[in-house]
């Protein structure tokens, strides 16, 4: 008897801790990682990633290192254009009012030819805005470098274009006139001289974005596409090169604090086992052409598709434009424009 008894209460024992065990509450859930920044990149790999770029003007340089640290909005908003082909000026303005994307992204809608750039170079411009959101005085610093180097090798000066000044060590790139500016394109193994990184070689597309250029291939230097009217209101961004700040909603920025951690949570998300996944890729971001990212020899047209709305490609009757501000070395704000069409 005493035996079944101790045998009864082990069992009861035994089926309360059961129950104990299934009603305890479970461990807290894993804290997600902390989205990693993308890897540091050299002079080499950041000249190569600017070279199509950085004989810009300032403020259209400015707004497109801006834009593409939020390269989903970037790639949106090109999808959006080629199906609006037709919406231009104070229209365009209008229809894209109530889209949750950033201020410079909406204005480069004004220049169909850079959105039509940056959506179907997408691993290099995945590339350029990890480096401004995380290297902005470095890139800021390429700029320079590479302005200086095309300027020693007589590429840059100033034309019925654009004027070239340089106030201290720092060269800087405004419209000749006022009213109407010009984009330039140019082949990077060409205006910048003899490449000093041959381990990374320059991005470069074989034929330009936009409309208005000569036809044929570029033998050598500068050539211009169509003109575009400006009028001064949103093109107020610029660069304070002394101080490596770039002006964004009102103030002077460095270290990519105006980003507040978009893109690196974007990163976060898409990149995976060395390339970007998601709908902003079309599975071979990062390796083409048999060479990685950033070494691929140039007089290349690295287009690629993007597997998104039909974002890669070209549009024709595009425009690669401009650029209407004022990048005052001495940190005075940059004069503002607003994109018209001729």
């Amino acid at each position: 008897m005493k035996l079944r008894m101790i045998s009864v209460l082990a069992m009861f024992a035994a089926l309360s801790n059961t129950s104990f065990a299934a009603n305890a509450p479970s461990a807290p859930p894993a804290q997600a990682a902390v989205p990693a920044q993308p890897t540091s990149l050299s002079n080499g790999e950041l000249d190569a990633i600017l070279a199509p770029i950085a004989l810009y003007p300032d403020a259209l340089l400015s707004k497109i290192l801006i834009a593409s640290t939020f390269p989903d909005q970037v790639i949106d908003a090109a999808n959006w254009q080629k199906a609006n082909p037709g919406l231009k000026g104070d229209a365009l303005d209008r229809a894209v009012s109530g889209k949750n994307w950033d201020q410079n992204v909406k204005a480069l809608l004004q220049i169909p030819g850079v959105l039509d750039m940056m959506g179907g170079q997408q691993e290099w411009m995945f590339k350029l805005g990890g480096a401004f959101a995380n290297q902005q005085a470095d890139v800021m610093n390429a700029v320079q470098r590479l302005r200086h180097q095309a300027q020693a090798h007589g590429s840059l000066v100033s034309t019925q274009q654009q004027r070239v000044t340089e106030q201290g060590d720092t060269i800087i790139i405004e419209p000749a006139q006022p009213s109407v500016v010009y984009v330039p394109y140019y082949n990077p193994t060409i205006v910048y001289g003899v490449w000093l990184y041959p381990a990374y070689r320059p991005y470069y597309w074989a034929t330009p974005y936009g409309y208005g250029y000569p036809v044929g291939p570029v033998a050598g230097g500068i050539i211009w596409g169509a003109a575009i009217g400006i009028s001064v209101a949103v093109w107020s961004n610029a660069f304070n090169w002394h101080t490596h700040t770039v002006w964004y909603g009102g103030g002077w920025h460095s270290g990519g604090s105006w980003n507040h951690g978009y893109y690196n949570h974007w990163h976060g998300n898409n990149w995976h086992d060395g390339h970007y996944n998601g709908r902003h890729n079309n599975g071979n971001v990062g390796h083409r052409n048999g060479n990685a990212a950033g070494t691929r020899p140039a007089h290349v047209n690295h287009r690629q598709s993007t597997g998104h709305k039909g974002a890669s490609g070209r549009s024709a009757g595009t425009n690669h434009t401009p650029n209407r501000s004022r990048a005052h070395a001495n940190g005075g704000r940059a004069s503002g424009s607003h994109v018209r069409h001729r």
